[in-house]
């Protein structure tokens, strides 16, 4: 394992958990589209799992973090850091690499990764002015980087299927846009006003929400129709699209208006939506439900829960879509992100007693949470992102 001039950590957290089933999705047909797919259901059974004792290990390390090049079939887990722009880890054995910016790394909401694992993109930190900001797109086999200029704050980012282009949203002069960007030819085109939330798998349509917060909608990326998938006074919070394409799950809160500074909004409504057809399917998460990830099968929906909203915990849950069931674990955590095969996943770890952010690796097929802890000088553990280089 190589590590930073200061102490680097691995801290190994054994966790029993249950094994979670594989099952099908099942979708609730309407004859017509409802009026609004927002519906509350009751939460379903919550089931606490029991977990073991933490233990640590603290080691030395002199070497600095090499530039990260990642090998076809080689996986990463990546991260923000705080000086040295974005940190790779190895899942294997913790091993650390670095793109060597010299600042405060920060990964865009989204999926920052190409397609086949080769380039990163990410905005400069390096404190230019609004309308001067730079997009560095980080190649992660060769180490080298470009830089394209945008105006305005990124928010999130999107990949496109054919790797050479890139969805993304940024605050400018007070409005959040969408825009598209032809990396080859430079050409930068404004899509729509809205809060960009993800892209569909064959790369041809966006997901967002509208300006307004309230409706999810779905536009073109190569031509200009757009579809409105929800209507009512609802906002909108999340939305992620499924892997096969079949399904969105979108999440929305009608209590906007009532939730307390400095808390999290209640998700009051969940559903999957299928996004040509007029088939939902409302869903029970729990209801400060955030981060929503769906495994590569399209099977489980990761996310983390905060018990009220208002409190500092944050616990690691997966809903099986087919039984309905969350499988909440007791440990602190937040920002789950599956591995490529879905055996695994990764989140943001925090051990309260010890005030240790760490970064936990948990293992389905040997039900295990491993919980490694770099040296605090390069990780500041924003979402993590599990990669893995194809070419």
């Amino acid at each position: 394992m190589s590590s930073g001039s200061s102490h680097q950590k691995r801290i190994i957290i054994i966790l029993m958990l249950l094994v979670l089933n594989g099952c099908r999705l099942t979708a609730v047909d309407h004859t017509t589209t409802p009026s609004s797919p927002y519906t509350v259901t009751p939460p379903s059974e919550h089931r606490a799992l029991p977990t073991a004792t933490l233990t640590q290990d603290i080691g030395e390390g002199t070497s600095e973090p090499s530039i990260c090049r990642l090998a076809a079939d080689q996986e990463w887990i990546l991260s923000g850091s705080t000086h040295t722009g974005i940190v790779g880890i190895d899942p294997g054995d913790g091993a650390i690499c670095t793109t060597g910016d010299h600042f405060r790394g920060s990964l865009p909401l989204g999926m920052p990764v190409s397609p086949n694992g080769r380039w990163l993109a990410y905005p400069d930190e390096n404190n230019a002015p609004a309308e001067q900001q730079q997009l560095v797109v980080f190649d992660l086999l060769t180490g080298d980087r470009e830089k394209y200029p945008f105006a305005g704050r990124l928010e999130s980012l999107f990949w496109l299927s054919d790797k050479r282009h890139i969805l993304y949203a940024a605050y400018g002069e007070g409005i959040l846009s969408i825009h598209h960007l032809d990396l080859d030819s430079g050409e930068l085109q404004v899509k729509a006003s809205g809060r960009l939330q993800d892209v569909s798998p064959d790369g041809h349509w966006y997901l967002y929400f509208t300006s307004d917060g309230n409706h999810l909608s779905i536009g073109q990326i190569g031509g200009d129709q757009t579809t409105q998938l929800t209507t009512g006074q609802a906002h909108g919070l999340w939305a992620s699209w499924s892997p096969d394409g079949e399904w969105i799950v979108v999440g929305a809160s009608e209590t906007m208006g009532e939730t307390e500074p400095g808390c999290y909004h209640a998700v009051d409504k969940v559903y999957l939506i299928a996004p040509f057809s007029n088939e939902t399917h409302q869903l029970s998460l729990e209801r400060y439900a955030y981060g929503i990830r769906w495994s590569p099968d399209s099977l489980n929906l990761a996310y983390y829960a905060i018990p009220n909203g208002c409190s500092r915990e944050r616990f690691i849950c997966i809903f099986e879509t087919g039984s309905e069931m969350n499988h909440c674990l007791e440990e602190q955590g937040m920002m789950p992100s599956w591995s490529p095969d879905g055996r695994h996943l990764a989140f943001r770890y925090y051990e309260q007693e010890t005030n240790v952010y760490a970064l936990a690796v948990y293992s389905l097929g040997v039900n295990e949470l491993e919980t490694l802890f770099v040296d605090p000088q390069f990780l500041w553990f924003d979402t993590p992102i599990w990669i893995r280089g194809s070419e």
